[in-house]
C-alpha cells in the first residue's frame, strides 16, 4: 500500500513535471512512509480519515451547528 502511494504520488508527477528536486523529495519520503508503516500499519487509513470533511448535517442552520445525535 505503501509502495503504491510513494509510486503515484512522486514517480508519476516526477514524470509530469520532470522536476529533480521532486526525485529527491521522493526519495526521502519514502524511508518516512516506511518509518510510519512499522510505526502503525493502518497510518493511511488514518491520516485519511482524520483528513476527510464530514458532511454538513440538515439541522446544521436551527442548532448552530452539526448534530449528529439521533
Amino acid at each position: 500500500m505503501y509502495a503504491m502511494v510513494w509510486l503515484f504520488g512522486f514517480v508519476l508527477l516526477f514524470l509530469w513535471v520532470q522536476s529533480w528536486p521532486g526525485i529527491i523529495i521522493a526519495a526521502l519520503a519514502y524511508p518516512a512512509l516506511w518509518k510510519a508503516a512499522d510505526w502503525d500499519p493502518a497510518f493511511l487509513e488514518v491520516m485519511v480519515t482524520a483528513l476527510q470533511e464530514t458532511p454538513p448535517t440538515p439541522n446544521r442552520k436551527i442548532h448552530s451547528g452539526d448534530s449528529y445525535a439521533p
